[in-house]
């Protein structure tokens, strides 16, 4: 149940014909219903039989659509937040909402972090969405549908070259555990990517947008894709937040216009290891901002209040109780300028170990060594943003 390519069909109304099961991707919407005229006695009237094409199905086929792609860890998939503020919202306002989820299981692969939290707590026992069935539920209820969902995977496999090129040098590939894991999340993004491509060419639709969300992310207000859509230049933008960028793209929470997902996220493993000076980063952010240079992508800096986004985690509390906190150190500080008027979440941020990590990554981000290592990298593309 853990493991579901397959998901059952998204319920739209009480005379929509059955939609078949089977193996691999999700079976998308019907873009057709048929009926069988039948004659008096209850045969075919096979002179007559017709194939009646419903309003309703035909009209689904044009409204816009949006792909929600998160990859990671089980234990780090605060789902809860991303239902409530990105795919429920979104799908009321007549846009089909699509999940692809790719995470690895709780007991499987690494557990290695760049700041880790101590006495947290398995987001998927915390939010009591350990099955398949129990996303379905808030599926069906919330009008949106899961497309591909694997609760349960194995970790990636990844492939570093013998002498590999200079790559993420504060935790490089080729030696630590946290550039491993960024190349692990880069495959199963790149994965979930090309089963979106399947979905469309099979069924004969195209995404309005993809937003890549990260397993972590705790979404304190509402995704208003509205805003995004009305920018006629969004095929090929890449939105993310404007705030914490590293000398970068603050890579936590990106939205893809469909053009740009196409031209990045099908390539963003595949090419990772390409001989290009480009490529010569310091860090994820980094790299994301010269990635989206070299192929095509048109970066938007997005306020705050547009992706209000945060990495967090449930720790316990006093009494045992998990709660979801916010790490200090990956909060926008544009958070104190969010409306007060109940639409966007307060954050509560972790414990003092936090603190400790926030004022490590503080310095980091200050450090002139990287900001030098950038300019040396790649001068031209570093005021380019």
């Amino acid at each position: 149940e853990d493991h579901c390519p397959m998901m059952p069909k998204r319920h739209f109304s009480d005379d929509m014909p059955e939609i078949p099961h089977g193996t691999g991707l999700l079976q998308q919407r019907t873009k057709t219903s048929t009926v069988q005229v039948k004659d008096a006695s209850g045969r075919l009237d096979k002179q007559n039989a017709t194939a009646l094409v419903h309003v309703k199905d035909a009209e689904r086929l044009l409204r816009p659509k949006l792909a929600v792609l998160i990859a990671g860890r089980a234990d780090r998939l605060v789902l809860a937040p991303k239902i409530r503020h990105v795919m429920e919202p979104v799908a009321a306002k007549g846009w089909d909402v699509d999940l692809y989820v790719s995470v690895v299981g709780m007991d499987k692969g690494s557990h290695k972090a760049w700041a880790p939290i101590p006495n947290n707590v398995s987001a998927v026992v915390a939010e009591r969405l350990e099955s398949v069935a129990a996303i379905q539920t808030l599926a069906t209820a919330g009008s949106w549908a899961i497309r591909f969902c694997e609760l349960d995977g194995d970790s990636q496999e990844v492939v570093v070259p013998k002498d590999p090129p200079r790559r993420l040098s504060l935790y490089p590939p080729s030696e630590t555990e946290v550039g491993l894991n960024v190349l692990r999340r880069f495959k199963a993004t790149e994965q979930l990517m090309h089963k979106v491509k399947d979905v469309e060419m099979e069924h004969g639709f195209s995404y309005d947008f993809v937003l890549l969300t990260k397993d972590d992310d705790h979404w304190l207000g509402p995704l208003d894709i509205s805003r995004f859509q009305s920018n006629p230049t969004h095929p090929n933008d890449v939105y993310f937040k404007d705030c914490l960028r590293f000398s970068g793209v603050n890579d936590k929470t990106l939205l893809f216009g469909r053009r740009a997902a196409e031209a990045v996220l099908t390539r963003l493993y595949s090419d990772f290891w390409e001989p290009r000076r480009e490529f010569v980063t310091g860090n994820i952010e980094h790299f994301w901002r010269n990635f989206l240079v070299v192929n095509g992508a048109d970066m938007r800096p997005a306020s705050f209040s547009l992706l209000p986004t945060c990495d967090s985690i449930y720790v316990k509390g006093d009494d045992g109780t998990p709660y979801l906190c916010q790490k200090k150190f990956y909060m926008c500080k544009e958070y104190a300028d969010l409306p007060q008027d109940g639409s966007f979440e307060q954050p509560e941020f972790c414990p003092a170990a936090d603190d400790a990590a926030w004022l490590k990554m503080k310095r980091f981000s200050r450090s002139w060594a990287m900001r030098l290592w950038n300019t040396l990298a790649h001068p031209l593309l570093l005021w380019q943003v």
